[in-house]
């Protein structure tokens, strides 16, 4: 599915924990702690992992393939830490939600 830039801004604004995209080689990205930028230190990522799909994504290459992996995986990993992830299997959720919000402020 292509998703548009704004949906994925407004995925941003309500994902725990709070993160960024960090560039990496030409054409990959990954994903950081928002909190890094004020350590200004960090070398880790966050891992979406999923053990059940055998799902355990750290570099993306779009925006699509990011969201799409937000969704299918079940927690967000950092180090040792794990956090469960809020929109694990809820895409048509996001989608309406998304489209009723659009609508409300026209």
């Amino acid at each position: 599915m292509k998703f548009d830039i704004k949906f994925a801004s407004w995925l941003f604004v309500h994902l725990k924990p709070c993160m960024l995209f960090k560039e990496m080689a030409p054409g990959t990205f990954v994903m950081i702690p928002f909190d890094c930028i004020l350590r200004n230190s960090s070398k880790w990522q966050y891992a979406f992992v999923n053990k059940a799909k055998k799902l355990y994504k750290m570099t993306f290459t779009s925006i699509d393939e990011f969201i799409d992996t937000l969704f299918d995986a079940d927690e967000i990993w950092y180090g040792t830490e794990k956090h469960k992830n809020i929109f694990y299997n809820r895409k048509d959720e996001m989608l309406i939600q998304y489209d009723l919000m659009r609508h409300s402020t026209t």
